[in-house]
C-alpha cells in the first residue's frame, strides 16, 4: 500500500512543527509539503495532490 500524502498548512511555524511531532513516523505517512498561507497550500495541493491536509 501506498504512504497517505499529507500537506501541512498552517500560517504558525510552531503549530506546523507541532504537527510534524504528532504523525506518527514510518507509519504510512509521508509528508510531501508544509505551507505558510492559503495561496501556497493552493499550489501545493494541485503540485503534490496529498491525501490528507
Amino acid at each position: 500500500m501506498q504512504p497517505l500524502k499529507i500537506l501541512i498548512a498552517d500560517d504558525e511555524l510552531l503549530a506546523r512543527q507541532a504537527i510534524k511531532l504528532a504523525l506518527p513516523a514510518g507509519d504510512g505517512m509521508h509528508i510531501v509539503a508544509e505551507c505558510s498561507d492559503g495561496d501556497e497550500a493552493g499550489e501545493k495541493i494541485k503540485q503534490h495532490l496529498p491525501d490528507i491536509i
